[in-house]
């Protein structure tokens, strides 16, 4: 388990995977890098990979959330083709140096609506897939609501349509209340949904690697991990997010640290040396 952080400091009691934003300085140990610029080139030179466990694009198609569910006009078709070509040359690039390095990318709700959706109403238009075999990690954030509200239809979804037999699912619940909007009491119930599910998807840990090698974290667990957004105190549009990490949001830290200090299985991760 982790938290989404903009530059992760964390004790060994809120995340025992730090995550670290491209450009910031590595933490030492297995870390998770989170990227933004899908233009930006990956090299070898970059990072220290063999203590990366995975890099994480977060919601690539969020312009495009204004188009409707199913398929779509040609012209936009090609523009989010294009989108999804760009992070495969990502991917690729990832898989070129750092073998053991998975390839996450994070989905909005409106992404699993163009997913899930059945047909195509005309049949000029085709359809849109962004689960592709490129994506090893696959996840999706919809805040403000329990999992079995928000998430779970989706999940069972990505459960039945993997784009290939060892792709792995991730969780991101909100490990955040909204100052004057929300009791932190609420978000902290939340929780207890994202750890059942991954406890109960996770008694079985036999997915195949592919042509991927071992990260020593979770290979070949159906949930991947659980990454809490977020850890530290953010506003934006006038509201104050409070993380996980800040006094007043008590019950959604206790309930993480809670399950964090839960004992893993053994063999289901290993340290870097």
């Amino acid at each position: 388990m982790t938290v989404w952080a903009e530059q992760d400091k964390a004790p060994a009691v809120d995340t025992d995977i730090p995550t670290f934003y491209d450009g910031a300085p590595q933490p030492a140990g297995r870390a998770i890098l989170i990227k933004s610029d899908l233009n930006k080139r990956i090299s070898a030179g970059d990072y220290a990979w063999s203590r990366i466990d995975a890099v994480l694009f977060d919601e690539p198609y969020n312009d495009f959330n204004s188009l409707p569910n199913g398929c779509w006009p040609a012209a936009a078709t090609a523009s989010v083709n294009a989108r999804i070509q760009l992070l495969g040359e990502r991917a690729a690039e990832v898989k070129s140096v750092a073998p053991s390095t998975r390839f996450w990318v994070n989905l909005a709700k409106p992404q699993m609506d163009w997913a899930t959706s059945s047909k195509c109403s005309d049949q000029s238009a085709a359809p849109i897939y962004v689960n592709r075999p490129y994506i090893d990690i696959i996840s999706v954030d919809i805040y403000y609501k329990s999992f079995a509200d928000g998430l779970q239809r989706y999940y069972r979804w990505l459960e039945t349509h993997r784009s290939k037999p060892e792709q792995q699912l991730a969780l991101i619940p909100g490990t955040f209340y909204r100052e004057g909007v929300d009791d932190p009491a609420t978000p902290a119930s939340y929780l207890r949904g994202y750890f059942d599910y991954a406890s109960k998807a996770n008694r079985r840990c036999d997915l195949p690697l592919g042509e991927r090698a071992t990260t020593g974290s979770f290979d070949g667990c159906r949930v991947w991990i659980v990454l809490g957004w977020l850890a530290h105190t953010h506003s934006e549009g006038g509201i104050s997010y409070i993380g996980v990490r800040s006094p007043t949001a008590a019950p959604i830290t206790n309930a993480w640290r809670t399950q964090l200090d839960m004992p893993l299985r053994p063999g289901l991760a290993t340290p870097i040396p």
